[in-house]
């Protein structure tokens, strides 16, 4: 499962614009993913899209005043990739490395986010 998580992995799942939108990610070698890794100029598109559901149920567009790895007024945001993720300026990077955009993106939550998905098949 370890590999799933790897810088290798992670260059392969992003396209060149984030999803449903027009928004484009600037590229990032494979050697530049890791934040340990200096990179100089680095300064990605934000996008944080519109809430499409109960404007309550989204985090704001700026995550100031939030609290991080941890459950905080009802909102898990521990992560189940690493123990503890990275906070810089406010804002929770992702534990995998760069990814060519900053932002929310069209997820509800800054950090983790969650999901249960059940299908049932016949």
């Amino acid at each position: 499962m370890q590999a799933l998580y790897s810088p290798e992995a992670q260059c392969q799942m992003y396209k060149r614009f984030y999803p449903e939108t027009k928004i484009e990610r600037i590229f990032v070698d494979r050697k530049y993913i890791p934040w340990g890794q200096r990179y100089k100029g680095y300064k990605p598109p934000r996008y944080t899209a519109p809430c499409d559901n109960d404007e309550d149920s989204c985090d704001p567009p700026f995550p100031g005043g939030l609290v991080f790895n941890a459950v905080y007024n009802g909102v898990d945001r521990s992560s189940y990739v690493v123990r503890k993720y990275k906070v810089k300026r406010g804002f929770p990077r992702n534990p995998l490395g760069r990814t060519g955009i900053a932002g929310r993106g069209s997820l509800q939550r800054w950090g983790p986010n969650h999901l249960v998905m059940v299908v049932i098949r016949k």
